[in-house]
């Protein structure tokens, strides 16, 4: 099982003490027991569990329901009630909280843990469908906004060759135009199928070597690249187990990043390594231009950039795939920044 926390909100010691021993014999981790709605609210503000196990009749000013309906517009974490109470009324006032269990006292292990399952695999499910809403949302957008600006200028040049009017040279640069927006537009297309694909693709795990793969990406990138001079690290004998193909995707993605972002800097550094943090954690480290650390979150997301086309070209769908396929490991990744003091990206799987 893996360690899912819970917040005990009952009044009564005689329900509560019982309730927290046979929860944690079940495994969960109790981050506290608290017999108030402002208690458990107060107790929220240092500590964020994966779910709460709510009592409606409780201590104070704020009952169960009321409690509840504070809790979910602020932290938006699933809540259980655990209560006594089958009346109408009542319901009727709890489904207004789009409650995500409702278990009748008394209670087995076996309904709470059942309840508690249920709960959990919901609220998971629900912040998967809001992240791929998201991600149409943006996809929406990108379509209808980054590739209509390609298209319209095949078309404004298609034109000025039809019409058979001026010197060669001028054709040539109107053709060379043309097959820059189509490459503009294959290379958007690709981000789509690969954004698409890591999240379908099945994971074959294994053990490698993430240091051999950066090596390969950073070699690919001098030979493409052999009037930029980067001066680039990697640390020897990082390894993980993942899908090599996916994990490949998601470092190739990142180096390019860090690569490209140093484009405008004297003496451009990238650093490839790791940091023991309640594990091995990979960083990728540059000293470009970097962006506000406000904006940590909207580099991951799809078709979100920081920097203009001009400045930087891209399709923001890079480090989108990249969060994905960590996502897919059970991993997690962040960015730390400043604006002209370079990036560092982490990247922690189990």
């Amino acid at each position: 099982m893996e360690n899912i926390s819970l917040l005990l909100v009952e009044d009564e010691d005689v329900v509560a003490l019982p309730l927290e021993k046979t929860l944690q014999s079940m495994g969960y981790v109790i981050t506290g027991r608290v017999k108030s709605g402002e208690d458990a609210l107060k107790h929220l503000e240092d500590s964020y569990p994966d779910l709460i196990m709510m009592d409606i009749h409780l201590e104070g000013e704020m009952d169960g329901i009321e409690a509840a309906e504070e809790i979910i517009s602020r932290y938006e974490i699933p809540v259980i009630y655990i209560t006594a109470d089958s009346d109408h009324d009542t319901l009727e006032r709890v489904k207004r909280t789009a409650p995500f269990g409702y278990i009748l006292k008394p209670f087995s292990p076996e309904s709470l843990n059942l309840g508690i399952d249920i709960a959990i695999y919901r609220h998971r499910m629900e912040k998967e469908l809001e992240e791929k809403n998201r991600e149409l949302d943006a996809f929406t957008y990108s379509v209808s906004h980054d590739l209509r600006a390609p298209v319209r200028n095949i078309s404004r040049y298609a034109e000025l060759l039809l019409e058979d009017s001026g010197k060669r040279e001028e054709k040539e640069d109107y053709i060379k135009r043309i097959l820059f927006s189509t490459g503009k537009m294959d290379e958007m297309i690709d981000g789509f199928l690969t954004l698409s694909r890591v999240g379908r693709s099945e994971l074959n795990p294994e053990r490698i070597s993430l240091d051999e793969i950066s090596e390969g990406i950073v070699k690919n990138l001098k030979e493409s690249n052999p009037d930029r001079n980067v001066r680039v690290s990697v640390e020897p004998g990082i390894t993980y187990f993942g899908d090599k193909k996916l994990i490949s995707i998601a470092l190739e993605n990142m180096i390019n990043n860090a690569w490209k972002y140093t484009g405008k800097v004297a003496d451009p550094e990238i650093d490839i390594g790791t940091v023991n943090h309640e594990g091995r954690i990979l960083y990728i480290k540059d000293n470009g231009d970097g962006f506000s650390p406000e904006k940590s979150e909207d580099i991951f997301r799809p078709f979100k950039r920081l920097h203009s086309e001009s400045d930087y070209p891209g399709t923001g769908i890079g480090l989108a795939s990249t969060k994905k396929i960590i996502d897919r490991h059970g991993g997690k990744i962040w960015a730390e920044s400043e604006p002209k003091k370079g990036t560092t990206i982490y990247m922690a799987l189990p």
